[in-house]
Protein backbone atom coordinates (compact mmCIF):
# COMPACT_ATOMS: atom_id res chain seq x y z
CA UNK A 1 0.00 0.00 0.00
CA UNK A 2 1.67 3.26 -1.24
CA UNK A 3 1.51 5.56 2.19
CA UNK A 4 2.46 9.57 2.61
CA UNK A 5 3.96 10.71 5.33
CA UNK A 6 2.69 13.71 6.80
CA UNK A 7 2.17 15.71 10.13
CA UNK A 8 6.26 16.61 10.31
CA UNK A 9 5.71 20.19 10.26
CA UNK A 10 3.28 20.05 13.54
CA UNK A 11 6.80 18.53 14.91
CA UNK A 12 9.29 20.18 14.72
CA UNK A 13 12.08 18.47 16.54
CA UNK A 14 10.96 15.48 14.36
CA UNK A 15 12.84 14.18 11.50
CA UNK A 16 11.75 11.63 9.04
CA UNK A 17 14.09 9.34 7.93
CA UNK A 18 14.52 9.84 4.81
CA UNK A 19 14.21 6.21 3.56
CA UNK A 20 11.48 4.50 1.29
CA UNK A 21 8.70 2.89 2.41
CA UNK A 22 9.06 -0.23 0.39
CA UNK A 23 12.74 -0.81 2.46
CA UNK A 24 11.25 -0.01 5.42
CA UNK A 25 8.82 -3.34 4.61
CA UNK A 26 12.43 -4.80 4.27
CA UNK A 27 12.15 -5.79 8.02
CA UNK A 28 9.39 -6.94 9.59
CA UNK A 29 7.27 -3.64 10.06
CA UNK A 30 6.71 -2.56 14.10
CA UNK A 31 3.96 0.26 14.54
CA UNK A 32 4.49 2.00 18.15
CA UNK A 33 1.33 2.93 20.43
CA UNK A 34 1.91 5.66 22.45
CA UNK A 35 2.85 4.08 25.60
CA UNK A 36 6.13 2.81 24.42
CA UNK A 37 7.83 6.55 23.83
CA UNK A 38 5.74 6.70 27.15
CA UNK A 39 7.78 4.10 29.22
CA UNK A 40 10.88 4.67 26.93
CA UNK A 41 11.39 8.37 28.40
CA UNK A 42 9.80 8.81 31.37
CA UNK A 43 11.81 8.67 34.62
CA UNK A 44 12.05 5.12 36.42
CA UNK A 45 8.82 4.27 38.34
CA UNK A 46 8.82 3.30 42.27
CA UNK A 47 5.98 0.78 41.58
CA UNK A 48 8.65 -2.15 40.78
CA UNK A 49 6.17 -3.66 37.34
CA UNK A 50 5.95 -0.33 35.80
CA UNK A 51 9.77 0.32 36.51
CA UNK A 52 10.14 -3.82 35.08
CA UNK A 53 8.19 -2.63 32.06
CA UNK A 54 10.34 0.31 31.56
CA UNK A 55 13.93 -1.22 31.54
CA UNK A 56 11.98 -3.86 28.98
CA UNK A 57 10.94 -1.24 27.02
CA UNK A 58 14.77 0.46 26.91
CA UNK A 59 16.51 -3.00 26.22
CA UNK A 60 14.31 -3.40 23.46
CA UNK A 61 14.93 0.44 22.13
CA UNK A 62 18.68 -0.16 22.71
CA UNK A 63 19.38 -3.96 21.71
CA UNK A 64 16.47 -4.76 19.34
CA UNK A 65 14.98 -1.76 17.57
CA UNK A 66 16.96 -1.95 14.19
CA UNK A 67 15.95 -5.29 13.06
CA UNK A 68 12.30 -3.64 12.96
CA UNK A 69 10.72 -1.10 10.46
CA UNK A 70 9.30 1.36 12.89
CA UNK A 71 6.13 3.28 11.92
CA UNK A 72 3.67 5.51 13.94
CA UNK A 73 0.70 7.86 12.94
CA UNK A 74 0.00 11.34 13.37
CA UNK A 75 -2.27 10.46 16.25
CA UNK A 76 0.84 8.56 18.34
CA UNK A 77 2.77 11.94 18.16
CA UNK A 78 0.01 14.02 19.05
CA UNK A 79 -0.43 12.19 21.89
CA UNK A 80 3.26 12.18 22.87
CA UNK A 81 3.35 15.97 22.02
CA UNK A 82 0.96 16.07 24.86
CA UNK A 83 1.55 16.50 28.57
CA UNK A 84 4.40 18.05 30.82
CA UNK A 85 6.52 19.62 27.82
CA UNK A 86 10.05 18.21 29.66
CA UNK A 87 8.63 14.98 28.54
CA UNK A 88 6.67 15.58 25.80
CA UNK A 89 9.88 16.47 23.82
CA UNK A 90 11.56 13.63 25.13
CA UNK A 91 9.37 11.13 23.81
CA UNK A 92 8.67 13.28 20.56
CA UNK A 93 12.65 13.33 20.25
CA UNK A 94 12.98 9.78 20.85
CA UNK A 95 10.57 9.18 17.70
CA UNK A 96 12.71 11.41 15.57
CA UNK A 97 13.35 9.00 12.09
CA UNK A 98 10.26 6.73 12.18
CA UNK A 99 8.06 7.06 9.41
CA UNK A 100 5.11 8.69 9.87
CA UNK A 101 1.64 7.40 8.66
CA UNK A 102 -1.71 9.02 7.69
CA UNK A 103 -4.21 8.13 9.25
CA UNK A 104 -6.41 6.31 6.46
CA UNK A 105 -9.84 7.07 5.53
CA UNK A 106 -10.98 3.58 6.47
CA UNK A 107 -9.87 3.71 9.91
CA UNK A 108 -12.81 4.75 11.55
CA UNK A 109 -15.01 2.30 10.28
CA UNK A 110 -12.72 -0.52 11.52
CA UNK A 111 -11.89 1.08 14.29
CA UNK A 112 -15.57 0.96 14.88
CA UNK A 113 -16.17 -2.26 14.20
CA UNK A 114 -13.22 -3.35 16.57
CA UNK A 115 -14.41 -1.73 19.43
CA UNK A 116 -17.84 -3.30 18.73
CA UNK A 117 -16.43 -6.83 18.30
CA UNK A 118 -13.96 -6.88 20.83
CA UNK A 119 -16.62 -5.05 23.28
CA UNK A 120 -14.47 -2.64 24.41
CA UNK A 121 -15.95 0.82 25.99
CA UNK A 122 -15.89 3.54 24.10
CA UNK A 123 -13.28 5.48 25.59
CA UNK A 124 -10.83 2.73 24.07
CA UNK A 125 -11.45 4.79 20.65
CA UNK A 126 -8.01 5.64 20.36
CA UNK A 127 -6.69 2.08 20.94
CA UNK A 128 -9.11 0.89 18.46
CA UNK A 129 -8.13 3.52 15.98
CA UNK A 130 -4.23 2.27 16.62
CA UNK A 131 -5.14 -1.36 16.02
CA UNK A 132 -7.00 -0.17 12.93
CA UNK A 133 -4.29 2.06 11.49
CA UNK A 134 -1.80 -0.84 12.24
CA UNK A 135 -4.30 -2.92 10.02
CA UNK A 136 -4.89 -1.10 7.36
CA UNK A 137 -1.21 -0.38 6.70
CA UNK A 138 -0.64 -4.32 7.11
CA UNK A 139 1.95 -3.71 9.74
CA UNK A 140 3.22 -7.02 11.29
CA UNK A 141 3.41 -6.11 15.09
CA UNK A 142 2.11 -3.57 17.09
CA UNK A 143 3.51 -2.46 19.98
CA UNK A 144 1.90 -1.33 23.43
CA UNK A 145 1.87 -1.59 27.47
CA UNK A 146 -1.76 -1.39 27.16
CA UNK A 147 -3.26 -4.69 28.36
CA UNK A 148 -6.72 -3.46 29.62
CA UNK A 149 -7.70 -2.77 25.82
CA UNK A 150 -4.95 -4.29 23.23
CA UNK A 151 -1.69 -6.81 24.61
CA UNK A 152 -4.30 -9.11 26.49
CA UNK A 153 -5.59 -12.60 24.74
CA UNK A 154 -9.60 -12.10 25.10
CA UNK A 155 -8.74 -9.09 23.02
CA UNK A 156 -6.52 -10.26 20.47
CA UNK A 157 -8.82 -12.48 19.19
CA UNK A 158 -11.95 -10.87 19.04
CA UNK A 159 -9.42 -8.15 17.20
CA UNK A 160 -8.75 -10.43 14.71
CA UNK A 161 -11.90 -11.42 14.08
CA UNK A 162 -12.98 -7.61 13.68
CA UNK A 163 -9.99 -7.28 11.28
CA UNK A 164 -10.99 -10.34 9.05
CA UNK A 165 -14.32 -9.31 8.77
CA UNK A 166 -13.30 -6.12 7.50
CA UNK A 167 -10.83 -8.00 5.05
CA UNK A 168 -7.85 -6.60 6.72
CA UNK A 169 -5.33 -8.76 8.80
CA UNK A 170 -4.60 -7.61 12.02
CA UNK A 171 -1.24 -7.02 13.12
CA UNK A 172 0.28 -8.86 16.07
CA UNK A 173 -0.33 -7.04 19.65
CA UNK A 174 2.46 -7.62 22.03
CA UNK A 175 4.88 -6.06 24.69
CA UNK A 176 8.62 -5.58 24.28
CA UNK A 177 9.13 -8.38 26.24
CA UNK A 178 7.33 -10.52 24.04
CA UNK A 179 8.46 -9.30 20.59
CA UNK A 180 12.02 -9.52 22.59
CA UNK A 181 11.26 -13.91 22.98
CA UNK A 182 10.26 -13.95 19.54
CA UNK A 183 12.86 -12.49 18.39
CA UNK A 184 15.18 -14.08 20.61
CA UNK A 185 17.12 -17.11 18.27
CA UNK A 186 16.98 -14.64 15.23
CA UNK A 187 20.35 -12.49 14.31
CA UNK A 188 20.17 -8.84 14.20
CA UNK A 189 19.52 -7.08 10.90
CA UNK A 190 22.51 -5.98 9.70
Amino acid sequence: METRFSGVRQFPAYQVSEQSFDEWRQRPTVYLDTSVPSYLTSKLSADVTTANRQLATREWWREHRERFGLLVSVRVLQEVAAGDIVYAERRVRALSGIKILDIPDACHSLAQSILKIAHLPAKASVDAEHIAIAAIYDIRFLLTWNFKHMANARTRQKVVRACELSGFRSPNICTPEDLMRIFANERPHP
